[in-house]
């Protein structure tokens, strides 16, 4: 066993090449554990899978969408409608009771539902509004927002880290004049596919096609942009973000807004 001998402020040290070795590795499991919190694509892939009631996949629930039956009342009574459940953030919706049904982030799976009453066998009292679609949409977009307010209140609390304090490997700058995202404005697509230094980058204009949030979420973006500038670039028709464990949930919510609209 090789043996190594120091002295460190008049102490003498001796270190072995297996402690050495086992620091080393420390060090290189802190870089990794750093990159993996700044992955989304593990939380996706991390979360429960569930089975979807019209195609009868199973896969990570992230990448699907939550039913529960609520009550209304109305002028001849009370009735069951199907209402989503953890679309919006848990902050600003209250949870469901009961069971709930899952299907796949997708309007063409969520069509199949309505033509074949796939929730019947668990909710078979329960209706589906004509207007789930558009709900569906509107708190896609208000989970956005919800989750940039947010990363703006963890930076203004001081939860990142400042300029002189910011990691290279955790923090990437992201130089939207030399990106190819600007087509993004005039294409249908919602978000490009992420690179090794950013996040997927999204149209505004697609991603939240509601005026009034769209406008929130850019006067959010700009205030966290001021306050950390290289967490986020956003523009009045592109938004990216950088690979960071703060950035994750925002990246969520807009990869799953980009994944409904982007079925249609």
């Amino acid at each position: 066993m090789a043996v190594a001998v120091a002295r460190r402020g008049g102490v003498r040290c001796v270190t072995t090449c297996a402690e050495r070795d086992v620091a080393k590795g420390h060090d290189a499991l802190l870089r990794l554990s750093a990159r993996w919190e700044s992955n989304f694509f593990l939380y996706l892939l991390a979360s429960p899978l569930r089975r979807c009631v019209v195609t009868h996949a199973v896969m990570p629930s992230a990448l699907m969408i939550q039913f529960k039956t609520a009550t209304i009342s109305l002028v001849h009574g009370e009735e069951q409608t199907l209402v989503p459940e953890n679309v919006l953030h848990p902050r600003y919706a209250q949870k469901k009771l009961g069971r709930g049904i899952w299907i796949c982030n997708d309007q063409q799976v969520f069509a199949r539902l309505v033509d074949r009453q796939s929730h019947r066998p668990t909710a078979p009292e329960a209706r589906i509004s004509p207007h789930l679609r558009s709900l569906l949409t509107h708190q896609f977009q208000e989970r956005v927002q919800q989750e940039a307010a947010q990363l703006c209140a963890r930076v203004k609390s001081g939860v990142l880290p400042s300029v002189q304090e910011r990691s290279s490997v955790l923090f990437h700058g992201i130089d939207t004049q030399q990106a190819p995202w600007s087509a993004l404005a005039t294409e249908s697509t919602v978000c490009r596919i992420p690179t090794d230094k950013a996040l997927a980058a999204y149209s505004l204009v697609h991603l939240l096609p509601d005026l009034s949030i769209r406008a929130k979420v850019l006067s959010t973006m700009a205030a966290l942009h001021r306050a950390a500038p290289h967490v986020c670039s956003a523009t009045s028709s592109t938004l990216c973000l950088a690979a960071h464990r703060h950035t994750v949930d925002l990246a969520l919510a807009c990869w799953r807004a980009a994944a409904w609209l982007d079925s249609v």
